[in-house]
C-alpha cells in the first residue's frame, strides 16, 4: 500500500502572504487618502496665506520711491503666517511655513510677488509596510499684488514717443520749475531740445537719448542720458453713457451755460464773455473740444476724445479738475484722469493758462501723430507763474513755451491712479 505525502503549512503561508498584500493595499488606500486630504488642506492654506499678504500690499500707501517700504512688507509677511496658522500650519516640529516677498519693477508699476510654501509631516498608519520612508507633503502658492498708483510714479512730465525728435521742446524765455521728474522717451541725440533764455529746473531729468541746448539758458540738474526706454501702459477705453447732445457751440450771446456729461460730436466755446460750467462726470467727444473764449469751470470732469483736438485757453481763464471718483458704465475707475486722448491720428492738446487759471489731473495723449515733424507736437502747454498747475502731462511729444515763470506741481493724489492688482500668480 502506497501512502500519499501531505504538504503541511502551505495554506498558512498563502494566508499570511495574502494578508500582507491586503494590508499593503489597505495602507496605500488609507495613508494615500490621508496624504491627499493633507495636500489639499495645505494648498488651500498656502493660497489663502498668499492672498492675505497681497491684501496688505494693495492697501499699503506708496512711499516717495514708489514702493511700500520694509514695514509694509513685514506686515504682509505676518499676515501670511497668521492666515496659515488659522489652517493649523505653524512653524513647529511637524510643519514649516516659509513666506518670501520679491519686488519687481514692471512697465506699469512695482509689483510684489508673495510665495508661501507649506511643508507638513503626516504620521503613517499602514503605508510603512511597503514604504519605509517618512511621508510628507508640500504645497506652494504665489500672489501678485500692486497698490493703486499713478502712471510713471515720480514723473510730472513724460513723453512717450521713441521715434520722434525732439520728444520735449522748451522754447521762448520761460522759467520752468517742474516739481517731480521729467522723462523723455525719445532715443535720438536731441531728444530734449531747449532754445532761448530758458531756465529749467526739476528734481531729476531722465532721457533715453541725448539733449541739446541753444541759447544762454540753463537746465538743472544735468539730465541723465542713455536710460532704458519706458513702456506705456495700455488703458481700457472708457464706457460712455448718458445722452447724446450732438454738436454744441456756445458763442458771444449765450451768457452763462451749463453742460452735462454725455456724448458730444464737438464742443465749441468761443464767446468772449460767456461762462460755461461743466457738471461733474465723463464727457465723450467724437470731435474737438475748443474753448477759446470766456471762462470754463469744471470740477470732477473727464474728457475722453476719440477724434479731434482739445484746446483750452479761455479769454477769462479756466478752472478744471479731474474727478476724485468716477466709475464708467463698465465699472472702471477713472480717478484723476482729466484728458484721455485715444486718437491715433493728428489730434493735439493745446493748453494756455492765464494768471486766473487752474488745472489738475492727468493728461494722457500717448499716441503718435500721422503727420510727423516738430511743428506737429502732440501736446502744447504754456502758462504763467500765476497759473495753478497740478497736472501730469503724458504725451507722445511735448512743446512747453512761454515768456513767464511756470511751476508744475508734483501731486500724485490728484493724478490718474491705475487700479490695484491682486491675483494668484501660481
Amino acid at each position: 500500500m502506497v501512502r500519499k505525502h501531505r504538504t503541511r503549512g502551505q495554506a498558512i503561508i498563502l494566508f499570511v502572504v495574502g494578508m500582507l498584500g491586503l494590508l499593503a493595499m489597505t495602507g496605500l488606500a488609507v495613508d494615500g487618502g490621508r496624504l491627499y486630504v493633507a495636500k489639499r488642506n495645505a494648498q488651500s492654506a498656502a493660497d489663502a496665506a498668499a492672498m492675505a499678504a497681497g491684501f496688505v500690499i494693495v492697501r499699503s500707501p506708496l512711499l516717495s520711491d514708489g514702493t511700500i517700504g520694509p514695514a509694509a512688507e513685514e506686515a504682509a509677511r505676518t499676515a501670511a503666517l497668521e492666515r496659515a496658522a488659522e489652517y493649523g500650519y505653524t512653524n513647529d516640529e511637524d510643519t514649516k511655513v516659509t513666506v518670501t516677498i520679491e519686488r519687481q519693477t514692471e512697465p506699469d508699476g512695482v509689483y510684489y510677488y508673495t510665495t508661501v510654501t507649506i511643508e507638513d509631516h503626516v504620521p503613517p498608519a499602514l503605508i510603512q509596510l511597503v514604504y519605509p520612508g517618512d511621508p510628507g507633503i508640500q504645497a506652494e502658492a504665489q500672489s501678485r499684488a500692486r497698490p493703486a498708483q499713478p502712471m510713471f510714479w515720480g514723473y510730472t512730465l513724460v513723453t512717450t514717443g521713441q521715434d520722434v525728435c525732439p520728444g520735449l521742446k522748451v522754447t521762448g524765455n520761460p522759467e520752468l520749475d517742474v516739481q517731480g521728474g521729467i522723462f523723455v522717451n525719445a532715443s535720438c541725440s536731441a531728444a530734449m531740445w531747449g532754445t532761448g533764455a530758458i531756465q529749467v529746473s526739476s528734481d531729476w531729468i531722465h532721457i533715453v537719448g541725448g539733449y541739446f541746448q541753444a541759447g544762454p539758458g540753463t537746465i538743472s540738474p544735468t539730465p541723465v542720458t542713455g536710460v532704458a526706454p519706458i513702456q506705456v501702459p495700455t488703458l481700457p477705453e472708457p464706457a460712455c453713457s448718458g445722452p447724446d447732445y450732438g454738436a454744441v457751440h456756445i458763442s458771444v450771446n449765450d451768457g452763462d451755460v451749463t453742460l452735462s456729461p454725455g456724448t458730444y460730436d464737438r464742443i465749441w466755446i468761443t464767446g468772449a464773455r460767456v461762462r460755461v460750467t461743466l457738471e461733474p462726470g465723463l464727457y465723450c467727444l467724437r470731435g474737438e473740444f475748443l474753448a477759446t473764449g470766456g471762462r470754463v469751470e469744471g470740477q470732477g470732469v473727464m474728457f475722453y476724445i476719440t477724434e479731434g483736438d482739445f484746446k483750452l485757453e479761455g479769454t477769462l481763464g479756466f478752472n478744471v479738475s479731474a474727478p476724485t471718483h468716477l466709475v464708467d458704465a463698465n465699472g472702471q475707475e477713472w480717478h484723476g484722469m482729466l484728458v484721455y486722448m485715444n486718437d491715433p491720428g493728428n489730434s493735439q492738446v493745446f493748453i494756455s493758462g492765464t494768471p486766473d487759471s487752474a488745472i489738475s489731473g492727468t493728461i494722457f495723449a500717448p499716441n503718435a501723430l500721422v503727420t510727423g515733424g516738430a511743428e506737429f507736437d502732440k501736446c502744447h502747454f504754456s502758462g504763467t507763474s500765476e497759473t495753478n498747475v497740478h497736472a501730469q502731462l503724458i504725451c507722445y511729444s511735448l512743446d512747453l513755451r512761454g515768456e513767464a515763470g511756470l511751476t508744475l506741481r508734483y501731486d500724485p493724489s490728484v493724478w490718474y491712479s491705475q487700479p490695484p492688482v491682486l491675483e494668484m500668480a501660481k
